[in-house]
C-alpha cells in the first residue's frame, strides 16, 4: 500500500525528532503537526513505566519512558489514518 503525501510528510518530520529525550514536549510535535497537516491531529502517547527500589532510604522511584506514539489523522481522501511509532 502506498503513502500519501500527507502520511509521508508526518513519518519525515517525526523521523528529524529525537523522540528517546527527556524533555519531550509532545504539545510541540502537536503544534508543529498542525502546520503540516493543515488540522489538528490526535497525539497519544503510550508510557512505559518502571519503578526503582533503592536499598538504602527504601524508596520507590517510578520512572517514565516514552514507548510509542500514535498520531490519528485525515488523509486527503477523508479517510481517518493511524501512525503507529514504536521507539
Amino acid at each position: 500500500m502506498t503513502q500519501s503525501i500527507k502520511e509521508t510528510m508526518i513519518l519525515e518530520f517525526i523521523s528529524k525528532i529525537n523522540l528517546s529525550e527527556k524533555n519531550l514536549s509532545l504539545n510541540q510535535i502537536e503544534m508543529d503537526l498542525i502546520k503540516i497537516c493543515g488540522e489538528r491531529p490526535s497525539v497519544q502517547p503510550t508510557w512505559k513505566k518502571d519503578v526503582l527500589l533503592t536499598e538504602n532510604n527504601k524508596k520507590a522511584v517510578e520512572i517514565k519512558r516514552l514507548d510509542s506514539i500514535s498520531i490519528f489523522f485525515t488523509d486527503l481522501d477523508d479517510k481517518i489514518k493511524k501512525i503507529d511509532i514504536k521507539i
